[in-house]
Parts: C-alpha cells; structure tokens; sequence
C-alpha cells in the first residue's frame, strides 16, 4: 500500500458515503489498489464492486454460467432430436434425464 493507494481509497470512501453506497473497508481498499494499478479486479461480488467507478472487474463464475447455460440448451435440443418413442412417462422421463446427463458431461461449453 502506497501513498496513492491510500488517497484513491479516501475518495472513493468519501464518494460511496455520500451517495449511501458504502462497501466493507477492505474491499474498498482492494478496489483502490486495482485502479491505482489499471488492474482487472476478478471477483464474484460484481454488482458489490461496481459502485466503485472507473473499476474493471470480471467474474469466474459468469463464463461457467454461461458455458452451462449453452450445455442445458444443447441437453434439451438432443431430447428433442432423439425422438424417445418411450411410452411409458417414467421411462421417457429416464430416457430424458440419461441424455441430459451424458451431453452436460462431454459438453465442451463451445459457442457460448
């Protein structure tokens, strides 16, 4: 931490406080050492660090999100294509649920 760290983190704090959007001290003070440093911030409280402005953030679990997403969307369309002629619901709902299972695990996530 370093004297400009410590400036950024006193405007931000004075910023957040006055427009009644403050956020713990320590994240406040991550924040700060990831602008005074033109660093991406990598996190799962985006909507929490988006109150700081100017700060770029990312989020692991937003890509796998959206990877699963494509791998439930791909699932449902397999069911669709098989045609199960299953008669029996128990059985068809077997037949739906072993096809969703075997395409979620080979899915590579591609064309998300």
């Amino acid at each position: 931490m370093d004297q400009q760290v410590s400036r950024r983190f006193g405007a931000e704090r004075l910023r957040l406080r006055r427009t009644g959007a403050m956020i713990p001290d320590l994240d406040l003070l991550i924040a700060a050492t990831a602008l005074q440093h033109d660093l991406t911030l990598l996190t799962n409280k985006r909507r929490h660090f988006d109150r700081i402005s100017g700060l770029r953030t990312e989020s692991m679990w937003a890509e796998a999100n959206q990877s699963k997403q494509h791998c439930a969307q791909e699932a449902a369309a397999s069911i669709w294509r098989c045609g199960c002629a299953c008669s029996d619901s128990n059985r068809r709902w077997n037949c739906s649920q072993s096809a969703s299972a075997s395409l979620l695990r080979g899915c590579s996530g591609a064309g998300k």
